[in-house]
């Protein structure tokens, strides 16, 4: 895997730990910074590829992309789970850590002379802890290289997401003025609007909608 970025290994190794280790770090350092870029990525993607469409929808699709499950599974495409480190280090069943090891470990059974002997056993990782290590990754690439880093290993796990902005073109006009005095919100809010039209827009409830103004503040916009 090449990812862009200098990104230090141990910046990685805290990622791929749970706080079960009984480390002293563990991944949910990087919740708070990863799940609101993760957010965001899906949602200016899902804008400009549904620019037209209800906030509904667009929540609906945008679950779909940061569910879980949808990175549970792409993080066990790219064989994750069986590098991340879930249990406290015991020398006698440890394994070693790697794209086959997600599924084994090994367990201790004792033989009739009472000699103990291990063997293969199977490893259990939840669906939640593939998917806050996915998580995390991303806020340790974010982190340490930047957005395109995070752009980078969100490709490598096959989230695509293009944050170059790219200008709206809107199907429709309308004559604001006839709807809100658009000078005396400009001076409440001490702002200029380039295109009043869409400040009537976002003004409107569904159950208001008119001809004239064929949508309303739940379609999404870009600030």
């Amino acid at each position: 895997m090449h990812l862009d970025g200098n990104v230090p290994a141990f910046k990685v190794l805290e990622a791929i730990t749970t706080k079960k280790c009984g480390e002293k770090f563990h991944l949910e350092s990087f919740d708070p910074l990863s799940d609101s870029f993760l957010k965001y990525a899906a949602s200016q993607q899902l804008f400009k590829t549904l620019q037209n469409q209800y906030e509904g929808i667009l929540s609906s699709r945008r679950l779909k992309i940061i569910s879980n499950d949808s990175l549970c599974r792409l993080g066990c495409n790219c064989n994750l789970p069986g590098f991340i480190r879930n249990e406290s280090f015991v020398p006698k069943t440890w394994v070693v850590h790697g794209d086959r090891a997600g599924s084994f470990n090994l367990e201790e059974e004792v033989v009739l002379d009472e000699r103990k002997m291990y063997i293969r056993g199977k490893r259990v990782i939840k669906k939640k802890v593939v998917a806050i290590v996915v998580e995390a990754l991303i806020g340790v690439f974010l982190s340490e290289g930047g957005e395109m880093a995070a752009l980078s290993f969100m490709s490598w796990i096959d989230i695509t997401v293009d944050l170059v902005n790219t200008p709206y073109t809107r199907e429709l006009t309308l004559q604001p003025e006839k709807f809100i005095n658009i000078q005396h919100l400009e001076s409440l809010l001490n702002y200029s609007f380039n295109d009043a039209s869409l400040l009537v827009e976002a003004l409107t409830h569904g159950s208001y909608m008119l001809p004239e103004i064929p949508k309303c503040y739940q379609v999404c916009y870009p600030k």
